[in-house]
């Protein structure tokens, strides 16, 4: 080793430290576990009881957007139970996506919530 340090071994020394941090990576290696849920998971709706939570916050905010993540996927699974239900709340939540104004998007997420 000592050979390595003088004149000519700084760039072999030099070398090895690049070398190191390549095989290290930023932030370690890929060891299979999982960090959180996906997007996909946290935005699932699970059932008419969290979909009437996600309206009730969208009530409250009076905004879409993100809060709506989701809901469109739980109501098409409650289309395949009950079709009718289903389908009057598809026909609303195309209604409050293209809504504008607090008012308007709290009134027809009212509705939806009246509707589970």
């Amino acid at each position: 080793m000592l050979s390595l340090v003088g004149r000519g071994g700084r760039w072999w020394l030099g070398l090895m430290i690049i070398a190191l941090a390549a095989s290290l990576g930023c932030g370690g290696g890929g060891g299979g576990g999982t960090t959180g849920p996906s997007t996909e998971e946290t935005l699932k709706i699970a059932g008419k009881d969290q979909l009437k939570q996600r309206l009730e916050g969208v009530i409250q905010s009076g905004a879409t957007g993100s809060a709506l993540g989701g809901v469109r996927e739980a109501i098409v699974e409650i289309q395949k139970s009950d079709a009718a239900l289903g389908n009057g709340l598809m026909k609303d939540y195309e209604e409050l996506e293209k809504a504008t104004g607090a008012e308007k998007i709290k009134s027809i997420a009212q509705r939806m919530v009246t509707k589970l």
